[in-house]
């Protein structure tokens, strides 16, 4: 990639939890060796702002970045399957009527496996 390439418009989300009496932890995912851009890197989950993201904030009207926040929360939901940002979580219903996965590859496995990062809600 040169600098003369176009910048893709992308966006990532990052999630904090604060511990009692120890450091935040910071969710990150790794990238698959596979991928084209940054294989293996361990990065905050995110990803390119699509079409659709675009249509759904002009749709809610959320104004000049509200594309780039619907896409960093889709994209997490996608990559970890935390449903961040959610006011709860999809059920049953929610998951068959949701729209396929994107074409490209998806990352593996998040940095923590630890119970309760699932129950993160934005305030």
């Amino acid at each position: 990639m040169s600098l003369a390439d176009e910048a893709i418009p992308a966006a990532t989300l990052i999630l904090v939890r604060d511990r009692s009496g120890s450091p935040p932890e910071l969710l990150m995912v790794e990238r698959s060796e596979g991928m084209a851009f940054a294989a293996g890197a361990l990065v905050f989950p995110g990803g390119r702002i699509d079409e659709a993201d675009r249509r759904l904030a002009g749709e809610l009207r959320l104004g000049e970045d509200g594309a780039a926040r619907i896409a960093a929360i889709r994209e997490t939901i996608e990559e970890t399957a935390i449903p961040a940002g959610l006011a709860s979580p999809p059920g049953p219903s929610t998951a068959s009527s949701s729209r396929p996965r994107s074409r490209r590859a998806r990352t593996s496995r998040t940095s923590s496996n630890r119970p309760g990062w699932s129950s993160i809600r934005p305030n």
